[in-house]
């Protein structure tokens, strides 16, 4: 299972999982290029909706972007090569281990250098 929420008016989202779902994600953060379908399942409060897709592009920025896509109905990720295992790290393999309802931030402040100042918060979570 792997799923995000966002707030239409805070600009922050979450995404929340499983291991398997991690997986997934950390693969596709690697692999560079592609959409992740997302689960939709119960009611998204706090937040006002679920997105449908995590899409995942190599790119060409010197930091790692986050935002969503132009219908928002998607997150988007664009990770230079230099920032690949950092990435797939923090927002994905720290979580394959985790305890359920261990979360993490992912948002730019120092200790994230490879973030884009306007990269969109979010909150990581095993479920």
């Amino acid at each position: 299972m792997l799923r995000s929420r966002t707030s239409d008016t805070a600009g922050g989202a979450t995404i929340e999982g499983d291991r398997s779902g991690f997986a997934r994600l950390g693969a596709l953060i690697i692999e560079g290029h592609g959409r992740l379908d997302l689960d939709q399942v119960g009611d998204p409060s706090p937040y006002a909706r679920w997105l449908t897709g995590i899409v995942v592009r190599r790119g060409d920025a010197e930091s790692v972007t986050v935002g969503y896509s132009d219908d928002r109905l998607d997150l988007t990720i664009g990770c230079p090569e230099p920032h690949v295992e950092a990435v797939a790290w923090n927002i994905a393999g720290c979580m394959l281990d985790a305890a359920v309802g261990y979360h993490r931030h992912e948002e730019a402040y120092p200790e994230h250098f490879y973030l884009d100042e306007r990269a969109v918060p979010l909150v990581v979570e095993r479920i």
